[in-house]
């Protein structure tokens, strides 16, 4: 359970997801073309309190460019 909001999560990982986003911590960063990732710099980097949003992040911009295929 949350200490701020008092929600019950599935597992510890959510649990610890819903502190950081009450605390504003986002230790989990996208380090740009390193990482894979089109959009962000290492000046202006992304931030994410959950690893999964990260990867999400990253997996959505490197299908950003890519053209859809036609449906013929």
């Amino acid at each position: 359970m949350c200490l701020f909001c008092d929600k019950t999560h599935g597992s510890v990982e959510r649990v610890i997801g819903c502190v950081r986003k009450h605390l504003g911590h986002r230790p989990f960063v996208c380090r740009g073309v390193k990482d894979g990732c089109k959009s962000c710099t290492e000046l202006s980097p992304a931030r994410f309190f959950a690893q999964s949003l990260l990867r999400d992040h990253i997996t959505r911009q490197n299908t950003l460019d890519k053209c859809p295929s036609p449906n013929w």
